[in-house]
């Protein structure tokens, strides 16, 4: 059942980084507005609650915890970029 987990935590990770990179390579402006914000939100709400979820909840190991931390950081992050984005946006 772990390796279940494993592989949960690893495609949100690597769900969170395609999204990085198509924000840092400025695809993003090319997408539909609803589509772009429900890609960023659901990246970065994916990771808090699949990491807190692991990380309270599931027996796994010290690695799988950690790597459960960092995804749940990086979602923590991303809906931060998207709250300052939309700060500044509306400014």
């Amino acid at each position: 059942m772990n390796k279940v987990w494993y592989v949960l935590i690893f495609l949100t990770f690597a769900y969170q980084v395609s999204f990085l990179n198509c924000y840092l390579s400025e695809q993003l402006v090319d997408m539909n507005l609803t589509l772009a914000r429900v890609y960023w939100v659901s990246s970065g709400l994916l990771g808090i609650i699949l990491g807190a979820y692991v990380i309270l909840k599931v027996k796994i190991g010290l690695f799988g915890k950690m790597i459960s931390f960092m995804v749940m950081f990086f979602g923590i992050s991303l809906i931060g970029l998207w709250l300052l984005a939309l700060g500044i946006t509306s400014m």
